[in-house]
């Protein structure tokens, strides 16, 4: 109807006749209101239709996804592990710290020169029994080894005769301090079969299939990203490849005393925890072994892909 009701205007003021609002002065300039106020209609519309084409864009965009279709596709809040609660939706991508400021003390020479004494310290083989866990590595001549978290080298004289003349060890830490102590060792005893690897919270920095055992000794509760350091460790492991994890039992042991290490904040996860995290990042366990005093032994495969 409004529409109408501007054309009859308009086809009157075109065939001579008066403007429904009066005369305008001969030769003014100035705007005549009817044409004002279809530029105001004009305008209008373009607003409106402005508006609609936002409805139908935003309508379009909240929609409900069909049945199976993810909205926003490539990302999903699934749960890959149900039940364990901020899992990584594709393990080894993450990098979420899973316990902050545990390898702080690192970050000064005098914390680096407290952990180096109580590495290689001479009473620790009371507690690690460090032969008995080789023995039940089962290790083969020539078979290769990861000591992930190798520290200054304690666990490489005991691995060295069991893996023979034609086996190796990469001896990984994330602490270049640690490692170049570690090289001293190797220099001083030649140990040829020795390899130093820098890595970081996220990274062996270790050869793809490289070895054919992971082995991990006090070292498991420090991996601040578990998710990423598990991947990369999947990937270091050759067909049939076994990951070692050694680790304290979450509870109050007499070293800790001794250290005034406050077991409950040192120690994020206790054994039956660990096994459930490592299975969740596409592990399987394999066996469980109790003959340390104040640690447990815990073995994994990587699950067929």
């Amino acid at each position: 109807m409004k529409i109408r009701a501007r054309s009859k205007a308009m086809n009157r003021t075109e065939s001579g006749a008066s403007p429904p609002f009066g005369n305008r002065p001969s030769g003014s300039r100035a705007c005549p209101l009817g044409v004002l106020l279809v530029a105001v209609w004009l305008a209008g519309s373009t607003v409106s239709i402005f508006a609609f084409a936002v409805g139908c864009a935003t309508s379009a965009s909240t929609r409900p996804a069909p049945s199976g279709e993810s909205v926003n596709s490539g990302v999903s809040d699934r749960s890959v592990n149900p039940g364990v609660s901020d899992r990584s939706v594709n393990p080894g991508v993450s990098d979420r710290s899973v316990n902050p400021g545990i390898n702080d003390r690192y970050k000064s020479a005098e914390g680096r020169a407290k952990a180096i004494a109580i590495f290689e310290d001479p009473e620790r083989g009371s507690f690690q029994a460090p032969e008995e866990i080789v023995k039940h590595l089962g290790l083969k001549q020539g078979d290769v080894v990861a000591d992930v978290g190798a520290g200054t080298g304690y666990m490489e004289p005991f691995l060295l005769p069991a893996i023979g003349p034609t086996g190796k060890v990469f001896a990984e830490d994330i602490t270049p301090e640690f490692l170049e102590r570690l090289k001293q060792k190797v220099a001083q005893n030649d140990w040829t079969r020795v390899e130093t690897v820098l890595g970081t919270e996220t990274d062996t920095n270790l050869p793809r299939a490289c070895c054919d055992v992971a082995l991990a000794v006090d070292a498991y509760h420090h991996f601040e990203r578990p998710g990423p350091m598990l991947a990369a460790i999947r990937g270091n492991l050759r067909p049939g490849g076994r990951l070692v994890i050694v680790d304290f039992y979450r509870k109050p042991n007499e070293v800790f005393d001794k250290l005034k290490i406050d077991y409950a904040k040192h120690i994020r996860l206790d054994m039956d925890d660990v096994v459930k995290e490592i299975e969740g990042f596409g592990f399987q366990h394999l066996d469980t072994q109790q003959f340390l005093k104040l640690q447990y032994y815990v073995a994994f495969t990587p699950k067929p892909q």
